[in-house]
């Protein structure tokens, strides 16, 4: 029997990540048993979450008590972990991918850094490796992951009413983002502020939006441009928001799939996007420069009927996206690996083996010390010095 451990370091609202592990979790649910464990856990989810700790033993105790048969990593650091656990369960790491490390000021090496690891110590250590969309599989090195796109039926699909929200009101223009510097770059928020600036030069008269996880004085940035600013949305929220704006824009440089993009088509809001990252397979509403976008936002907001058009084309697009056909694909890769695990030795990662090379050096040195002062008739402090370092009591 099959039972399917998910393993993401967050589960918390706002996180792309976490979205895609509650549904796909909840698809396969259908089907087999699934158990989900996070380490940072926040908000509701449909499935109950196990609290764990990112270490091969906690991992290992938990899937053993579990008494799972395939432990599935969405994210860092539980993918350095899955070659330890492949003498005992079938391995798969599921990629979401990573923004190109150019696009960070802070933690540019360590980015790469895992990049590294994964790409010559994970893919080749585990039975299969996923991908969310064909940019991914590519821009991960690994082409040949296994493609299963993110589904988006999570969300309520209208089906009357398409292209109609104009009517009445003023026209909205918005985008959904994280506010956290963080992320700026490779989110584009300034990108998204250019566009807003360039769209009200050239006399488009609308409400430009952004909704997303931040703070306050993250939000002022927006807001000193008369962005209207919707912090810290419920899912609830974030559906009625996204089937409210009249166009989606998404000023993302790098997406491994963008799932707000298909969120909102799947709203019936039409759904823009620069032509990078997972985007081509996401909208079919490609822009390759920012006036190339103001130029399309001023087109809808000129001809209701070709916004009217636009938007029902959005909405049968993303109907196509389901978690149904992810988890009935994540099935199909099951079934091809082997049912049990091969008799093969526990996986030693680069740095255990220098880690325990170290702490043999020690012990060693520990033991010369130790016969050293046991000749000079100072076994005594020695034998202190061992309780002091080890905090036992044993004589």
């Amino acid at each position: 029997m099959i039972k399917v451990l998910l393993l993401a370091y967050r589960m918390a609202p706002g996180f792309g990540v976490s979205v895609v592990v509650d549904a796909l979790a909840k698809s396969l649910r259908q089907q087999v048993t699934v158990e989900i464990a996070a380490f940072d856990i926040e908000g509701q989810w449909h499935c109950p979450i196990h609290r764990i700790a990112p270490t091969p033993i906690a991992v290992r105790m938990l899937a053993n008590e579990l008494a799972v048969t395939h432990v599935v990593a969405h994210t860092s650091p539980f993918f350095e972990i899955l070659p330890e656990l492949r003498d005992q369960f079938i391995c798969i790491a599921w990629e979401h991918g990573d923004p190109t490390p150019h696009l960070f000021d802070h933690d540019r090496q360590e980015r790469q850094r895992i990049i590294h690891v994964k790409q010559h110590h994970i893919y080749p250590n585990v039975d299969a490796v996923i991908a969310i969309s064909r940019f991914v599989a590519h821009d991960i090195g690994w082409p040949a992951a296994t493609v299963i796109s993110n589904g988006v039926d999570h969300v309520s699909q209208p089906t009357a009413g398409i292209g109609q929200a104009a009517v009445g009101r003023q026209f909205r223009i918005g985008t959904l983002m994280r506010l956290g510097a963080g992320e700026a770059n490779y989110k584009g928020n300034q990108l998204f502020l250019d566009t807003v600036a360039e769209a009200r030069r050239r006399g488009i008269d609308g409400q430009f939006e952004v909704m997303g996880r931040g703070t306050d004085l993250e939000a002022q940035a927006f807001r000193d441009q008369g962005i209207a600013v919707h912090l810290n949305a419920s899912d609830e929220e974030r559906d009625a928001y996204l089937r409210d704006l009249d166009i989606f824009l998404s000023c993302s440089l790098w997406e491994g799939f963008n799932l707000p993009l298909l969120e909102a088509q799947a709203q019936g809001t039409i759904g823009l996007a620069f032509d990078v990252g997972a985007h081509p397979e996401t909208t079919p509403l490609l822009m390759s420069n920012l006036d190339e976008m103001v130029a399309q936002i001023a087109a809808y907001h000129d001809q209701p009927a070709l916004l009217a058009a636009h938007s029902d084309l959005a909405r049968r697009h993303a109907a196509r996206f389901t978690w149904q056909a992810a988890a009935a694909r994540f099935l199909a890769v099951v079934d091809k690996l082997p049912k049990q695990p091969a008799q093969r030795p526990r996986y030693q990662s680069p740095w255990i083996i220098r880690l325990r090379a170290r702490l043999g050096l020690v012990g060693h040195y520990a033991m010369v010390i130790g016969q050293s002062l046991r000749r000079h008739g100072l076994a005594g402090t020695w034998m202190r010095i061992r309780r002091r370092l080890t905090g036992s009591n044993k004589r």
